[in-house]
């Protein structure tokens, strides 16, 4: 049988961003040599800027519809997103439209925060790998994510089970209620080191505190990309 693995990302303009794509990547092939691997994104808006500029991605359908052009049975699809989300939500109705193409259809893989051990096995890594190891336990870190939802909340709970001075904000709200606090590392909650890490994350500033932007994606880390790849079964 014939299989295709196919890695999807929301998508970035930003050049930054192949670093923790590629390294994903990697981690994928390293796990299955074998299996052929094409990359899509899922935003129509980035996919017409890039274009624009002579740059060409595979929306998910045009993934899809190359890999059927290869006589592929079966397609692995991988969201290599944080959540659940809208994107996800939209590239369901490509997959129900060509699962037909495919013999042996088209299998959905889960996002890196899904289970209730994907936060436990992402929480041990936030604290163990990716936090810089000079920072102090009297310094605080900052998870900032683009927008904040409930299950962000379930997230940090998890980790100030373990670190009480982790903290996880939105970009546009970065503010932490911990006057003792004097320092902090900002560490982006996405994927790949896009425009909001380069441009957003890395201007913050925060009242009385020294602010440390680590502007790195998460696929950047290793520990995180090999987690993705093994949620291909």
């Amino acid at each position: 049988m014939k299989k295709a693995i196919l890695a999807v990302y929301t998508g970035s303009t930003h050049p930054g961003a192949e670093k923790a794509y590629n390294n994903i990547e990697a981690k994928i092939k390293a796990k299955l040599p074998e299996v052929q691997l094409k990359r899509a994104y899922t935003s129509k808006t980035l996919l017409a800027k890039l274009a624009k500029r002579g740059v060409h991605v595979n929306s998910v359908e045009e993934a899809l519809l190359k890999l059927a052009e290869d006589k592929v049975d079966n397609v692995a699809a991988l969201p290599c997103m944080i959540f659940s989300n809208a994107a996800c939500m939209e590239m369901m109705a490509d997959f129900m439209i060509h699962n037909e193409k495919f013999p042996e259809g088209i299998s959905l893989f889960r996002v890196l925060l899904d289970l209730v051990k994907d936060y436990e096995i992402f929480a041990n890594a936030i604290l163990e790998d990716i936090i810089p190891a000079e920072r102090k336990s009297d310094e605080a870190v900052i998870l900032v994510a683009h927008s904040q939802n409930p299950q962000l909340e379930v997230l940090e709970m998890v980790l100030k089970q373990r670190d009480s001075n982790i903290f996880i904000r939105s970009m546009k709200e970065p503010e932490i209620n911990a006057p003792e606090i004097k320092k902090a590392y900002l560490i982006p909650l996405m994927i790949a080191a896009g425009i909001h890490v380069h441009r957003d994350i890395a201007t913050i500033k925060l009242k009385d505190i020294e602010c440390m932007p680590i502007l790195k994606g998460l696929g950047e880390n290793d520990r995180i990309a090999e987690i993705f790849a093994s949620h291909i079964l």
